[in-house]
């Protein structure tokens, strides 16, 4: 007798000399069901996935590991790479942050001046904490300010700057969130200050409105 499955032959051969097998009624066609069934699993089972057992790395994490990845995922996937669209896969509709902006859409209001004003900005991560369901990271940001930001016209100067975000997740997304940040540096960079603090500023008046190179999320 001879089957198909999956396109691969399975041959089942029946040993005629098996009284058993030869002999009609319902014990001939057990043994030949038993048999058929047999080769056809041991086929078949190779090219079967265990549903139970595949997981996901993300699921196959901790809740604050969890957390973690979606805070990187946040900043490599999306901020990094200018893509403020795919904000609502990490940020939740009811985000509250430090300034009033609410959900993804008012997340990227604040940042997408920035990355207008410098476009080849990235926060570079320097290391991530968390604990229930916060989650701390540290970044350094580098970018040339090429455009008006704040009502500072462009410069053309590169900056690097260190800072801070610290969110509270649920659910797998951000519900708030702030940043702080070397605004010191950052004006210092601009050369809108003096690398000597303590040596006069650049003009008279300049100092009437000083841009925030991380505004408050």
């Amino acid at each position: 007798m001879i089957f198909y499955k999956d396109e691969k032959l399975v041959v089942v051969r029946f040993a005629i000399q098996s009284k058993a097998i030869m002999k009609p009624g319902i014990t001939s066609i057990f043994w030949v069901l038993t048999l058929l069934g047999a080769a056809i699993g041991s086929d078949a089972q190779p090219n079967t996935p265990n549903l139970l057992t595949k997981k996901s790395k993300e699921d196959s994490m901790n809740p604050v590991e969890a957390n973690k990845q979606v805070i990187r995922n946040l900043y490599e996937t999306t901020l990094n790479k200018h893509q403020l669209n795919k904000l609502d896969q990490f940020v939740a509709e009811d985000y509250a942050g430090v300034n009033g902006a609410r959900g993804p859409a008012g997340f990227a209001s604040t940042l997408q001046p920035l990355i207008n004003a410098f476009p080849d900005v990235e926060w570079h991560i320097e290391e991530i904490i968390a604990e229930r369901d916060n989650v701390m990271i540290r970044w350094t940001f580098r970018g040339t300010h090429l455009a008006t930001y704040q009502e500072l016209a462009a410069t053309g100067r590169k900056v690097s700057i260190y800072g801070i975000g610290i969110f509270t997740l649920r659910n797998g997304k951000a519900v708030s969130g702030t940043s702080y940040t070397d605004r010191l540096g950052f004006l210092q960079g601009l050369g809108v200050l003096p690398a000597d603090i303590g040596a006069p500023v650049r003009a008279p008046g300049e100092l009437k409105k000083l841009p925030d190179p991380a505004p408050q999320q």
